[in-house]
């Protein structure tokens, strides 16, 4: 059965406004400026617009769990963009608009090293799913000034749905070091209340994250970004004196965030909700089937609309233990960075 058929049977979420629409719905929002239109119609149209990226998001989360049963140590899981996520991002770029977002819907593979990031990337561009390549971006030969390193391929569905013409994908292939980075990063974002992904919070800390990435970068044989030192010794003592004066590992080493789950954790669902509490670090995971998708996108909206210091984020994974492994930073520790920073630590230590 192809891939696009096994997304048949479900009712997605459809489009139900134009793009004029949901571009001022966006803006007001982000603005906090509801003179053109309602608050609530703002939040129903920037739902509906989100939600309707499940559909051609599906074809691609289907793909990669093929792709992972062929080949062992494979991760994939997928996801609907948070609400806080859209609204920072527009208001980090004024220019944009949300009918344009490509990351709405968004589907992640973790592979196990920079080979298998290429045979992926290979393995998505060679499928027959009905969409159009149209950006890549690799963070990988040329990382990013905050070190974030991954390969983005940008998809944009041409049919047979012609409801979803148009909605773009984004699939992100990284490495299992290169995740728990950026994991690591988050956890500390959600830990200090800032935005480290968008270049907010002290200057040292954004630093020192960089720095770790390029020892990483180091570790994987790959390029090393233009913004740090070429030398791994330099690296590492630049990257040793802001630990001290940030204690950024220490705050990561502490982070707990241990979920709590609505139901059998051992059933399989296809989609989860996570929501999190972000002054108390706890989490919580609500199971839906296939069919409640509709459901599960709405009680989602709702805890972003209506809960303060708390947020939510959909996702689908092959099960409980896939997604632990995917959101690290919402579900459980960030032990897996602090073990391959110490390891490195005591590496150039002795030399």
């Amino acid at each position: 059965m192809s891939i696009e058929r096994r997304c048949n049977g479900v009712d997605w979420k459809k489009p139900e406004y134009d793009k004029s629409t949901v571009k001022k719905a966006g803006k007001a929002v982000a603005k906090n400026d509801f003179s053109k239109i309602d608050e609530a119609q703002a939040y129903k149209v920037i739902n509906n617009w989100r939600s309707s990226h499940a559909y051609p998001l599906k074809a691609f989360y289907l793909l990669g769990k093929c792709y992972a049963e062929k080949n062992k140590g494979i991760l994939v899981v997928q996801r609907l963009k948070r609400l806080e996520s859209i609204l920072a991002k527009l208001i980090r770029f004024p220019a944009m608009g949300l009918e344009t977002m490509q990351d709405l819907g968004g589907c992640r593979v973790i592979v196990n090293d920079i080979s298998e990031v290429k045979n992926a990337v290979r393995e998505y561009n060679n499928s027959n799913i009905k969409s159009n390549l149209v950006k890549i971006y690799d963070y990988i030969t040329n990382p990013k000034e905050d070190g974030y390193r991954s390969v983005h391929l940008v998809y944009e569905y041409i049919g047979p749905n012609t409801e979803y013409i148009g909605l773009k994908t984004e699939v992100q292939i990284r490495t299992t070091l290169q995740h728990c980075w950026a994991t690591a990063v988050e956890a500390l974002s959600l830990r200090k209340s800032v935005n480290l992904k968008a270049g907010e919070g002290d200057e040292k800390t954004l630093r020192y994250m960089a720095l770790i990435s390029a020892l990483f970068s180091i570790e994987e044989n790959a390029p090393l970004s233009k913004y740090v030192p070429q030398n791994p010794i330099e690296i590492f003592n630049e990257a040793k004196v802001l630990d001290v004066e940030t204690n950024s590992l220490n705050i990561i080493r502490a982070i707990r965030m241990l979920p709590t789950f609505s139901g059998e954790r051992e059933r399989e669902r296809s989609y989860y909700l996570i929501r999190v509490d972000a002054k108390t670090g706890e989490s919580k995971v609500y199971g839906y089937d296939e069919t409640q998708f509709e459901a599960a996108a709405d009680f989602c909206a709702e805890i972003e609309k209506t809960n303060h210091g708390a947020f939510a984020v959909l996702v689908s994974a092959s099960d409980a233990n896939a997604l632990l492994k995917a959101y690290p930073n919402y579900l459980a520790d960030a032990n897996l960075f602090v073990e391959r920073v110490d390891t490195l630590m005591e590496k150039y230590e002795s030399l």
